[in-house]
């Protein structure tokens, strides 16, 4: 629907999709404008009365032009959903939002932005989730690299803990001997990781000496 007059105060009540006034014809001192008002759903509709205000230079006064309000009646219909369609199917419009396309003056439906579409969701959400994952794992690794001891330790870390695996399935052997020196080893390699120090057969004067020097060290820090 095509609205036009000699007035640019043109306005609707709710329910129309209204584009910007423009200038689409000027003849010496007079100027006609045009508004596009697409109504969304069926319904009675008025368009209130257009008001221009102006100057006339012969009567050297203000002076006003208002029109009349128009009543109208939106009915459900069905539009194409291009141009042409070779098969003729319809899409019900009512209550659908619908733009005009300036370029080729053509109504059409609006189909949103795909972010607004549950479709979205199911083709991106593994993809934004495997993003998220991997941004969380490069914060990780970063401050692992910026501290090398930490980096380690999270690795040696593993091996303590098959270590202590192991001891158990011993001990559910009945093979106590192996399951101590299993859960030796596993001490030692704590030692190592907590004091920096690397050594396979630690002594227990030398891993409460390890142990203190650690200490030390921590209480000059």
């Amino acid at each position: 629907m095509t609205v036009s007059g000699s007035g640019i105060n043109f306005s609707v009540y709710s329910g129309f999709k209204k584009y910007d006034t423009i200038a689409v014809n000027t003849s010496g001192d007079s100027k006609k404008f045009k508004t596009i008002f697409i109504p969304l759903v069926s319904s009675e509709k008025e368009i209130p009365a257009a008001s221009l205000s102006f100057f006339s230079p012969l009567k050297k006064q203000y002076g006003a032009i208002k029109t009349q309000p128009q009543k109208i009646t939106v009915s459900g219909g069905a539009l194409h959903s291009e141009g042409t369609v070779e098969d003729k199917s319809k899409i019900d419009i009512v209550r659908k939002d619908i733009n005009y396309n300036k370029r080729i003056k053509t109504l059409k439906l609006y189909r949103g932005y795909l972010i607004e579409e549950p479709v979205f969701y199911l083709i991106f959400f593994p993809f934004i989730m495997l993003l998220v994952l991997s941004v969380c794992y490069a914060i990780y690794m970063r401050r692992a690299s910026g501290n090398p001891f930490k980096k380690l330790k999270t690795f040696r870390f593993v091996e303590v803990q098959k270590l202590v695996k192991k001891a158990g399935e011993r001990i559910l052997e009945n093979n106590f001997e192996a399951s101590r020196d299993l859960l030796c080893q596993a001490l030692i390699e704590i030692v190592n990781i907590e004091t920096g120090i690397k050594s396979d057969n630690l002594q227990k004067d030398q891993i409460a000496d390890n142990l203190r020097k650690k200490m030390q060290m921590m209480k000059k820090l």
